[in-house]
């Protein structure tokens, strides 16, 4: 069931019980391949394409289906299900089922032949049993928009059919094949009133992803299904602990630079679980859950503010090693990570300062410090725009200042001179000027002319940090790696990581990551490096591969090194943006590739699995028209190129 079908049903439920348990009887009537009467009556036929179904349940209520075909959970075969859209009366059955009929008919001849075909559970019964496949090649040729702009200038959208339907169907019921512990959780989730998040169904290469035995990379635009392959990659790893008694629980560790992207991703993972936690309840239970879900409904939501990127887990130690079975599976920002990191390096009962050189340990005491007890001094990219940039503007006597702006040179002093491998295994953390100047310009292009001025400016910053007390990214994660390496045994280790926009990270916070983990075939590293959003990230896949090779072969921080060679993924179909978008986004790739061919990683080109509606064009002026707030704020954007411009010509 799509999830508006089950909403409709538990809305159903709680206004009229009875009718409820009418549609759930029909429900199982499909479930048991019973086509035939009134619940079968095609809505469009063949001729428009796959055929859409209603079911009448009562003389003004119908249920809206089809017969689709999804893979099994282990991705190895495809069979029949019954996918049900929703609950509708009869006067709502309006246009959107032929649009939905055609449009799904452009996954191709197979896909047409494999939802219309009809195998008999027994010779001359009119019962049916779904149809196995062997699986197929997903085609794509969905060129129609899901919105319909009428003549009158008003729109509907009708989006939410696309993403349920072709891949990542939220709370599906498969009617025709479902593991029982899901259906039990869905009619259990109905009993208690409950909403149920079930797992969503997987593309082929996401299920290759999930099973993937080895460390991973796995490489995609935004919107092709890296995140939700992680997660379903860690419940899975999750539900096999729980059915498995007097086994230890697997320490599963999600890192992300984003507060937000943590917070989601966790409330996701959390309610799947406990929406499969559901099919194990009794009646007494269900019924306590249903009595404090109507008490929920008359009390205000508990607000947190997820843009805190140190503080927005409260309740987990303060310290690393404090951790228990209990704080995982664990979602974190790399941020509070490091903190909790440098609190137990700081820990007067233990010894892991000890061994440091002598000549850097005042340095790194100093920042580790600093880390742990005193957040106003960290440097981020808006500390040293605001602070740091017009500062370095008046003293760098050059046209470093003119020629780039401050997110450029923030990233390459992150990046490239602090937060490079190179970076690392030099004196201090730092890239000397001889080495900075000669290093290649092509993976390195950016200041590929100007790097001695960028060396003065990166010189001066230097100073600046040092007369405010500050530090920065590379300072922590630096001090950090030099007292691990001295003492790598003694930090408690996860069994399985997973790194989420891995690109908006320093190479330097990945060897950090690695060491954590004690399980070399339990990475997880994904990303896209044309999507990097954090000022200081500079690197490309192969660079993160390399550095990980490296630093499992150096053997320096005791970090096992993994018998089988990790498997890279790349993710090509976008499930979030219609092609308009996606083929607008390829072009910009394809200048960045194409003038700075070693800057980001080169993919398969991505595509949409639907067109997008026409662009619309303004023509002539119409005092109807909103022109004021329509191009908002581009009059100073528009400023601002022009100003760049003018500064440039001269």
């Amino acid at each position: 069931m799509a999830s508006d079908a089950t909403k409709d049903l538990l809305q159903l439920r709680r206004r009229d019980a009875k009718m409820a348990e009418c549609v759930l009887k029909r429900i199982r009537q499909l479930s048991r391949g019973n086509f035939s009467g009134n619940n079968s009556r095609p809505l469009h036929g063949p001729s428009h394409g796959i055929p859409i179904y209603q079911a009448e349940v009562l003389s003004n209520l119908r249920l809206v289906y089809q017969i689709d075909c999804v893979l099994d959970d282990d991705g190895q075969a495809e069979r029949q299900v019954v996918k049900i859209y929703g609950i509708y009366s009869h006067k709502q059955l309006d246009h959107i089922w032929p649009w939905l009929s055609r449009l799904l008919s452009g996954r191709g001849k197979l896909y047409r032949q494999r939802c219309t075909l009809r195998e008999f559970a027994r010779q001359g019964g009119g019962v049916y049993r779904p149809a196995i496949f062997p699986p197929r090649h997903e085609e794509f040729t969905m060129d129609q928009s899901p919105v319909f702009v009428h003549e009158d200038g008003t729109n509907e959208d009708h989006s939410w059919l696309i993403p349920q339907q072709i891949k990542q169907m939220c709370n599906i019921v498969q009617a025709f094949y479902l593991p029982c512990i899901y259906f039990t959780a869905y009619l259990n989730g109905l009993i208690a009133e409950q909403e149920v998040e079930l797992p969503f169904q997987l593309t082929r290469k996401e299920w290759q992803v999930v099973h993937c035995s080895t460390s991973c990379y796995v490489i995609g635009r935004s919107g092709t299904g890296k995140t939700t392959a992680m997660i379903f990659k860690m419940l899975g790893i999750h539900r096999a602990w729980e059915q498995v008694s007097d086994v230890r629980k697997p320490r599963q560790l999600f890192v992300t630079r984003f507060p937000v992207l943590a917070a989601k991703v966790n409330e996701f993972f959390t309610s799947l679980v406990e929406s499969l936690a559901l099919a194990g309840r009794t009646v007494d239970e269900l019924r306590e859950l249903r009595s404090q879900a109507r008490n929920a409904e008359h009390q205000e939501p508990t607000m947190m503010n997820p843009m805190n990127t140190l503080n927005y887990r409260p309740g987990i130690p303060q310290k690393y090693n404090e951790l228990t079975d209990h704080d995982f599976p664990l979602f974190i920002t790399f941020d509070q990570l490091a903190r909790m990191v440098a609190a137990d390096i700081l820990d007067d009962s233990k010894e892991y300062i000890r061994p440091v050189d002598p000549k850097e340990l005042p340095r790194l005491k100093f920042i580790l410090d600093r880390v742990v007890n005193d957040e106003s001094s960290f440097v981020t990219y808006s500390v040293f725009r605001a602070h740091y940039w017009p500062r370095l503007c008046d003293t760098t006597r050059s046209p470093l200042a003119r020629n780039f702006g401050p997110w450029l040179v923030f990233s390459e002093f992150m990046g490239v001179i602090k937060g490079s491998e190179t970076a690392f295994h030099s004196p201090n953390g730092i890239l000397d000027r001889h080495t900075y100047v000669n290093l290649s310009t092509r993976t390195y292009p950016v200041f590929a002319g100007d790097r001695d001025s960028l060396y003065n400016a990166f010189e001066s910053y230097s100073k600046l940090k040092r007369e405010k007390y500050a530090y920065d990214m590379a300072d922590r994660t630096y001090a950090i790696l030099k007292v691990l390496s001295s003492n790598p045994l003694q930090l408690q280790r996860v069994d399985y990581l997973y790194v989420d926009e891995v690109q908006d990270n320093l190479i330097i916070d990945t060897i950090l990551l690695r060491i954590l983990c004690r399980n070399a075939d339990g990475l997880f590293w994904a990303g896209d490096t044309a999507q990097t959003i954090s000022a200081g990230s500079s690197f490309r896949f192969a660079d993160l591969k390399a550095t990980i090779h490296r630093a499992e072969a150096a053997g320096c921080m005791k970090i096992r090194k993994s018998r089988t060679k990790p498997q890279v993924f790349e993710l090509p179909v976008n499930y979030r943006s219609h092609s308009g978008i996606v083929n607008c986004a390829q072009l910009v790739v394809k200048l960045i590739t194409d003038f700075w061919p070693d800057s980001i990683d080169t993919l398969q080109p991505e595509r949409a699995i639907l067109g997008g509606p026409k662009p619309v064009l303004l023509v002539g002026p119409d005092e109807t028209l909103p022109y004021e707030s329509f191009f908002s704020g581009l009059g100073a954007i528009l400023k601002v190129m022009k100003d760049e411009f003018r500064t440039k010509g001269k």
